[in-house]
């Protein structure tokens, strides 16, 4: 991951932009260039944080929001350690 990420950098990319505040700024304006005056979002895992950010950031043309399988801060290192929580808690 490292290397594609030095990589990219090298070839002059600001990796910095790529984030869910952006992200939700090109949904809205995907939906604007596309004529939809409002859409309805459908997100699942990631997709549900990014739908929020759209909707704080951007609700003006946001309709209704379908969230699954929810993710948050502070939540995704208990899964890329390899180990998978059973309860809320992270115990068994």
């Amino acid at each position: 991951m490292s290397e594609c990420r030095e990589r990219l950098e090298a070839e002059g990319l600001d990796l910095s932009a790529y984030n869910s505040v952006t992200s939700a700024q090109d949904l809205d304006n995907l939906g604007r260039t596309l004529g939809y005056e409002q859409w309805n979002l459908c997100g699942v895992s990631y997709g549900t944080r990014l739908a929020l950010t759209a909707a704080r950031d951007t609700p003006r043309g946001i309709r209704s929001m379908l969230l699954d399988s929810m993710t948050w801060s502070g939540h995704h290192s208990k899964w890329q350690c390899g180990t998978r929580p059973t309860s809320p808690t992270g115990g068994s």
